[in-house]
């Protein structure tokens, strides 16, 4: 699938903010998927964000050159998100592509603000809060976050 922004600006952070591009530097899961079901709840709809698999990150900023998902690598990691997409509550379909940058081949995961809002992913709920720009939301999310730890 084509995405809406090209990928040479998600590297620089020129277009979209830092704060709904994350960079992955090998495939997690686990860690993958509560940026997934964080930037699919996306309270102040900012449009979601991207993860970018493949890419270290150095100081909030992509390292160049890339270091790439191997090849061999990409379709079994597809077929794993296929589960971890039915997985989340309800279920949820990132958008994906193949990118070549600096030789190398990655992969970029759009994840659009989700529709049937909030989303869960292993039974719980990640949000994004560096998106979250009404003061009176966040005071809300932490409020209850603290009650949570006691």
């Amino acid at each position: 699938m084509a995405l809406p922004i090209n990928v040479e600006q998600l590297l620089d952070a020129t277009t979209i903010e830092s704060a709904r591009i994350e960079y992955k530097e090998g495939w997690n899961p686990d860690a993958i998927y509560r940026t997934i079901c964080a930037f699919a709840n996306d309270f102040d709809n900012t449009g979601g964000g991207y993860i970018l698999v493949g890419v270290k990150e150095e100081n909030g900023r992509a390292v160049r050159p890339v270091k790439g998902v191997e090849l061999d690598k990409l379709e079994p990691i597809e077929k794993d998100m296929i589960g971890y997409n039915n997985l989340m509550q309800p279920a949820y379909y990132p958008k994906t592509s193949i990118e070549d940058v600096d030789g190398k081949k990655i992969l970029v995961i759009w994840v659009p603000d989700g529709t049937q809002r909030p989303q869960t992913s292993s039974k719980r709920r990640y949000i994004n809060l560096a998106t979250v720009r009404n003061p009176y939301v966040v005071s809300i999310i932490r409020c209850r976050l603290w009650r949570k730890l006691l």
